[in-house]
């Protein structure tokens, strides 16, 4: 199946409805279950937030007919067996909005796959795998908006070297 990264699926009557691989994605507010499978189909779900869809049922995630979902380093709202899968709240700003950042108490901060090895930008532009302490070892954040802990500005003060400020919270 296809592999779907950071990205987010969201505001809409189905969430999930196909085999594949979803890492650093955020499935929310959708009307139905945010991932429902049938007939043996098998979704990986990798540094991933499925919550706050099922129009208020408590069912994230329906799989039926020999179906799975192996979950790993993700939050499912409600809870969902696999390794380092969180069951709280992601905390996002402000969800009924459609917004999906992360607050700065989020849980989902620095609790992604530690193998996951992407280095990139998350769906909005900001950097993957800067950890909130600024000390190793820097852990992406869960789904697809990583929490903007710091701003990063670094100034030329010679020919090899620079001044950093920064602005934020840690944490």
């Amino acid at each position: 199946g296809p592999v779907v990264e950071d990205s987010l699926i969201a505001g809409n009557q189905y969430g999930w409805i196909s085999p594949g691989t979803l890492r650093r994605t955020t499935i929310a507010n959708n009307v139905l279950p945010g991932i429902m499978l049938e007939s043996g189909e098998t979704v990986v779900l990798e540094s991933s937030i499925v919550a706050f869809n099922g129009s208020g049922s408590g069912v994230e995630i329906a799989v039926s007919g020999g179906s799975a979902v192996a979950a790993t380093h993700s939050l499912v709202l409600g809870g969902f067996p696999g390794t380092g899968v969180l069951g709280g709240d992601p905390l996002f700003v402000q969800p009924d909005a459609g917004d999906f950042r992360l607050r700065p108490t989020s849980p989902c901060s620095d609790s992604g796959s530690p193998s996951d090895p992407v280095c990139g930008v998350d769906l909005a532009g900001a950097p993957r795998r800067v950890s909130s302490s600024f000390l190793p070892p820097a852990r992406i954040d869960m789904g697809a908006l990583e929490f903007r802990h710091v701003t990063l500005t670094a100034i030329p003060t010679g020919p090899l070297t620079w001044q950093l400020f920064s602005s934020g919270t840690l944490g």
